[in-house]
């Protein structure tokens, strides 16, 4: 094996890894469909019963879980859309610092 079957292996995942399933867990019933119907028997169920996206790297995109959720709770969104964007300033406040004043010899009084 050469270094060629990992750069296409790389390249295929690179352009299957542009979505993830995004679950709306409220109104799951954990029925399992998801889960059953995945070529790569990921636990798609867990994954929206923690109302997280399939991170999983083995997950294909191949919307098998989203077609046959009888739902209709799971959907494929671009990870771009679903990361956190980098250009709005943090709207966090910066945290005070307290200082304390230390005696270095405490036992001199």
């Amino acid at each position: 094996m050469g270094s060629g079957w990992f750069t296409s292996d790389r390249a295929k995942h690179v352009a299957l890894a542009t979505a993830w399933v995004l679950p709306e867990p409220s109104r799951c019933v954990q029925c399992g469909i998801c889960s059953f119907h995945c070529p790569v028997e990921i636990d798609v169920r867990r994954h929206v019963w923690r109302g997280e996206p399939v991170k999983d790297s083995r997950c294909l995109t191949c919307g098998e879980c989203v077609k046959r959720c009888p739902r209709g709770l799971l959907r494929l969104e671009p990870i771009s859309a679903t990361r956190p964007s980098t250009d709005q300033p943090a709207t966090a406040q910066p945290e005070t610092v307290h200082s304390a004043t230390v005696d270095p010899n405490p036992g001199s009084r």
